[in-house]
């Protein structure tokens, strides 16, 4: 009885495990039997998408050598024996990823682990790649790099120019490095053009720069200027000129004054007197022969002084002299003067004579009497 229950019980179990290995083979899509690829007398035989199952006996795949492996993914089921792969040399090997059931024998099961997300370790930079990790249920890690970040543009951040170099920057996104600058090479001057050609004065010429700006220098002479010539001589009265001119005419010739001559200092050939003028020369140093005359203004006499003071009784006089005695002194008499009119200063009367003064003006000469006659005729009767 119990037998013949354990029996319908194991037939029970091998058909579920048989459905359980046709499900999972069916679900994993494909392909039964062994694939057996042999090389240097060496084989493997791998058997996906398919279960196998003994009862009381044993699974394997084996090569003449004796060197066997087997790997088995789906499901496996074994009642009373094992599942296992051998050589005539002993050695085996076996893997198992799903799940397996046994009866009668050993039992285990394949897990699927859950896995984290990635969480950067290492952030990616402009110059080096990253790394980022995650970790499963069971202990185990898993890291995978991170590509390095592109660099931006560069931007000019000082412009480069003729006389000085530039520079430019670029950046990391979000500054994951720092930024980096180089320099920009000076720009290169223009060809120099002549803007005033050389001849036998300087010249000048140009160049400009791309950027911006310009500079000039001089241009040495290309000839030699001959020497200065008199074209018309210089005078007391007029300014000379002289004249230069270049070789070959390349430049137009050129003129400069020659300063006026200096007159010589006036000197005195016939001196002014109160009484007539004077005269006076002076010389030029390219033509002495012929002097430049001037009259000198006749000189005016001093005031007239005088020497001999006059009275009622006789003449004075006076006397002028000339400056620096250039002429003779002159005397001239002068007038007398007039006696004042006649005073009275006694009246006459019928009996006695009567008395009369007079003096003299400026001067302290005594006054004079005279006497007046005696009244007569009807005054006195």
């Amino acid at each position: 009885m119990i037998n013949r229950f354990s029996k319908i019980a194991l037939a029970a179990i091998l058909w579920f495990a048989l459905a359980f290995i046709f499900s999972c083979s069916s679900g994993s899509g494909g392909g039964g039997g062994y694939e057996e690829i042999s090389s240097s007398g060496v084989s493997s035989s791998s058997k996906v998408g398919k279960s196998s199952s003994s009862v009381g006996g044993n699974s394997s795949n084996s090569d003449n050598n004796g060197n066997s492996s087997s790997s088995s993914v789906g499901s496996s089921s074994s009642v009373g024996g094992s599942s296992s792969n051998s050589g005539n040399n002993g050695n085996s090997s076996s893997s198992s990823v799903g799940s397996s059931s046994s009866v009668g024998g050993s039992s285990s099961s394949s897990y699927i682990p859950i896995w984290s997300a990635w969480s950067v370790t290492t952030k990616a930079t402009c110059e080096s790649s990253g790394v980022e990790t995650r970790t499963n249920d069971l202990s185990q890690t898993e890291t995978r790099s991170i590509n390095e970040l592109t660099w931006n543009d560069w931007v000019v951040t000082t412009r480069a120019t003729c006389e000085s170099v530039g520079e430019e920057t670029r950046t990391c996104p979000g500054n994951a490095s720092p930024a980096q600058t180089r320099l920009i090479d000076k720009v290169t001057w223009g060809a120099w053009v002549a803007t005033t050609p050389a001849t036998c004065e300087a010249g000048v010429e140009m160049r400009t720069c791309p950027s911006g700006g310009s500079q000039s220098r001089t241009i040495d002479p290309i000839a030699t200027w001959g020497a200065w010539s008199v074209t018309t001589k210089a005078t007391c009265e007029s300014e000379g000129v002289e004249t230069r001119t270049c070789p070959g005419n390349v430049s137009p010739a050129q003129t400069r004054p020659i300063d006026q001559l200096a007159w010589s200092a006036w000197s005195v050939t016939t001196p002014a007197t109160c009484e007539a003028t004077g005269v006076e020369e002076r010389t030029c140093p390219n033509n002495p022969s012929k002097p430049q005359k001037r009259r000198i203004d006749q000189l005016a006499w001093n005031a007239w002084e005088t020497t001999i003071t006059p009275t009622c009784y006789s003449l004075g006089e006076e006397t002028r002299t000339c400056p620096g005695n250039a002429s003779p002194a002159q005397t001239i008499s002068s007038y007398q003067l007039r006696w004042g009119n006649w005073e009275v200063v006694t009246p006459a009367t019928c009996t006695t004579q009567g008395v009369e003064r007079r003096t003299c003006p400026y001067d302290a000469s005594p006054a004079e009497l005279r006497k007046t006659p005696s009244l007569a005729g009807e005054v006195c009767k």
